[in-house]
């Protein structure tokens, strides 16, 4: 028996030792290992620490406990961090210790999904396939406390490195200025692109009713002339089809606008009739002249008369009329013309 063992008489590493009771020759404490610990923690009273009752002093003793409060880590790897269309990336979760619980319910996608979980012990892989149509970034992340290691210690939070994607397909915006054109006249086309492109040329262009040429430009503005065909009168079109050039991903683009130039090259034509066909002395003739297309600079200066004089001329658009009046003693064929 021993009335001077105290706690202060025994030392402790890798942990605390508390609530030393007891009596005579039998004590008790609770020993707490240190959080974070791995290795032998000890409790040990060295020699003559304390006296039984006749005065002699204690002889020394160890105990060694085995002690496990690391919590486990989980490192987590994606083989690409830069993802577009119909791509995915390979995903490895390491554990710093072996786990048994383990497992996808654990695991937090963001901007994607994981499928194919497999694995056991400290290693797992997965497959991470981006969200469609989508920009926002990416990151895989596991949560403190979701999965435990063999001694039962929850794990620390881990996350893989921030993931880029783009899945959104490129747009293109096409312009053409002026959006009417009349012959030998040309348009100005511009190609906006959402996002930049190494492959966009002139041949993912379709065109109606003529032709590009001095196609020029980089990354996500282009230009290029338009000259319609000749003979065209109506609606020629730009459009660039679906699928026809990529982004700096890869992601096909999708189909762009239509670009309609009203286009009228066919040249208007004229009529010119007259109400009589013989004039005689004292005589004159109203004439007519009928044009195709609706004109607001034709003139008096760009008809040519032969064999009497025309007077003034009157009407708009693509109608319009004048007297004709014969010299006087000319005989034969008088004419009335407009040259092209």
């Amino acid at each position: 028996n021993s009335t001077d063992f105290t706690a202060s008489d025994i030392s402790v590493t890798g942990g605390t030792l508390s609530a030393l009771s007891g009596s005579n020759a039998t004590y008790n404490a609770t020993f707490t290992p240190s959080p974070g610990f791995s290795g032998a923690a000890t409790i040990s009273v060295a020699q003559g620490e304390f006296n039984d009752a006749q005065g002699n002093s204690n002889t020394e003793d160890t105990l060694t406990l085995t002690v496990n409060t690391q919590r486990p880590s989980i490192t987590i790897v994606v083989d690409d961090t830069i993802l577009g269309d119909a791509e995915t990336a390979n995903v490895t979760f390491t554990l710093s210790a072996n786990s048994s619980d383990f497992n996808s319910s654990d695991v937090v996608a963001v901007g994607g999904t994981l499928s194919g979980f497999s694995g056991s012990g400290s290693n797992y892989t997965a497959v991470f396939t981006p969200t469609a149509n989508s920009t926002a970034a990416g990151r895989i992340n596991v949560a403190a406390n979701t999965f435990t290691d063999a001694n039962g210690n929850d794990n620390l939070e881990g996350g893989s490195s921030t993931i880029t994607i783009d899945t959104e397909a490129p747009t293109a915006t096409i312009s053409v200025a002026p959006a009417t054109l009349g012959s030998g006249q040309n348009a100005a086309v511009t190609f906006n692109l959402s996002e930049p492109s190494t492959d966009f040329s002139l041949d993912d262009v379709a065109v109606k009713g003529g032709t590009l040429s001095g196609f020029a430009g980089n990354g996500s503005v282009y230009t290029a002339i338009f000259t319609p065909s000749d003979g065209v009168s109506g609606n020629a079109t730009l459009q660039i089809g679906a699928g026809t050039f990529t982004d700096a991903l890869g992601n096909d683009n999708k189909l762009s606008n239509q670009a309609t130039i009203a286009v009228d090259s066919t040249p208007p034509t004229i009529d010119i009739t007259s109400n009589v066909g013989n004039l005689s002395t004292g005589q004159t003739a109203n004439i007519n002249f009928t044009l195709s297309e609706n004109s607001t600079d034709f003139t008096r200066d760009d008809i040519n008369v032969t064999g009497g004089t025309l007077g003034t001329l009157s009407g708009s658009n693509a109608t319009y009329n004048a007297t004709f009046t014969p010299f006087p003693s000319f005989s034969g064929a008088a004419t009335i013309s407009v040259a092209q």
